[in-house]
């Protein structure tokens, strides 16, 4: 993620960094056994570029109308045509 958020669990105070590269969006660090914890979440600039370019992206490689007409559905029955059978016949 970029920026971050970073709260002093024992203290409360909190600090905004602007400048901060996080690699999984979240931490937790402390600096020995009894010193307190620094909790940090960041946002993740990665998947909200993804989310808002997917339409793009799908839409280029040619994925975004869907299925292409002659391929089969995975379901290609009506509900209400599946039958069941007795095994204890």
């Amino acid at each position: 993620g970029v920026g971050a958020i970073r709260m002093n669990w024992t203290g409360g105070e909190y600090v905004f960094e602007l400048l901060n590269v996080q690699l999984l969006g979240a931490s937790a660090v402390t600096s020995g056994p009894y010193a307190s914890w620094v909790i940090s979440v960041s946002a993740p600039l990665g998947a909200m570029l993804f989310w808002l370019w997917r339409k793009k992206f799908l839409s280029d490689s040619g994925e975004a109308d869907g299925p292409e007409a002659g391929s089969a559905s995975v379901v290609d029955a009506p509900v209400g045509q599946i039958s069941s059978r007795n095994t204890n016949e």
